[in-house]
């Protein structure tokens, strides 16, 4: 999971009638592209395409293989540390600018 897709479940907690219409004014076309299909191209309709061809098509340059929430996740020790460190010098940082 990517911070796109937790975000959206964090959005859809506080406010799902809006991310269902934004979704619905933007998710259609945003799954669209411009470039024609090849006549050609082999499909999946009937029966399953032979090879493994995996979770890649035309975004397949622009994925990640693994997002840093996976990171975070799989070490919640080292985020435990580093969020404790960040509310200590927020708290240091709200502490000295009340003063």
């Amino acid at each position: 999971m990517g911070a796109p897709t937790v975000i959206a479940i964090e959005a859809n907690k506080i406010a799902p009638a809006l991310a269902d219409y934004y979704l619905g004014r933007t998710g259609f076309d945003s799954q669209q592209t411009r470039e024609p299909v090849p006549p050609d191209r082999p499909d999946n309709l009937f029966e399953p395409l032979p090879g493994d061809f995996g979770a890649h098509g035309v975004f397949g340059e622009a994925a990640h293989d693994e997002a840093a929430t996976t990171w975070l996740a799989t070490h919640k020790g080292a985020t435990a540390l580093a969020g404790a460190a960040c509310v200590g010098v927020l708290a240091l940082a709200f502490r000295r600018h009340a003063s």
